[in-house]
């Protein structure tokens, strides 16, 4: 498992791919992506678990959706 951190977002942001990309590709429900959606657009740091792949995935793809994220070390 590798954790991802998004610490931020741009102006115009697909909050509904990025949404579907977390349900998907991170295996959590569409109600907790929502959540994690909302709490990184008030500007809170979120950190969530993904397989590597599937991490190197939502990273490109979140940077597509207008959210910067980025893989980190434990």
């Amino acid at each position: 498992m590798k954790k991802i951190r998004f610490t931020g977002w741009k102006k115009g942001v697909n909050k509904i791919e990025f949404i579907q990309l977390l349900h998907h590709n991170a295996g959590i429900s569409l109600k907790e992506a929502k959540q994690i959606k909302d709490r990184i657009v008030d500007g809170e740091i979120v950190e969530i678990n993904a397989k590597k792949e599937a991490a190197e995935y939502i990273i490109n793809q979140s940077s597509n959706c207008g959210f910067q994220g980025e893989m980190i070390e434990e």
